[in-house]
């Protein structure tokens, strides 16, 4: 049994030791659920639009399952934050941009928080803000 569920988009790439989506990457038992559907093209390039009930049920299924806690292999899915949590009761983390506001709080005023992703022309302010980030969020913000 486990506590810990990703949902994993709908594609075949390698996942090193590292990566969410590789079991060897945790010392603890994780269970995992494609979301049958969800091609990584169509969620960063198209902001996941018409998955959400896709997303939704991979949640409810890892639920079901024994799962407390949920994340995803895609930062994209911030879009989704919410929903996911609210639809599977589940503590969820969609992406890392939830730690975002944390440490834009952390630095200095005068600081910048720079953001690696896989497709920078994607990334919205949908995306941060859905992960709570606002304008009035980063350093020297009151």
């Amino acid at each position: 049994m486990s506590d810990i569920g990703v949902i994993l988009l709908d594609s075949d790439l390698y996942r090193p030791v590292g990566d969410v989506g590789n079991p060897d990457t945790f010392a603890f038992p994780v269970r995992y659920h494609r979301a049958t559907g969800a091609y990584a093209p169509h969620v960063v390039e198209r902001g996941a639009s018409g998955l959400l009930d896709i997303f939704v049920a991979a949640g409810r299924t890892l639920v079901g399952q024994g799962a407390r806690a949920l994340s995803t292999s895609c930062g994209f899915l911030s879009i989704y934050q919410r929903q996911i949590a609210d639809a599977t009761g589940a503590t969820v983390a969609t992406s890392a941009l939830l730690q975002a506001p944390l440490l834009l709080r952390m630095l200095p005023s005068d600081a910048r928080l720079g953001v690696v992703t896989a497709n920078a022309a994607s990334l919205s302010d949908a995306h941060l803000e859905a992960a709570g980030v606002t304008a009035g969020s980063g350093p020297g913000s009151s």
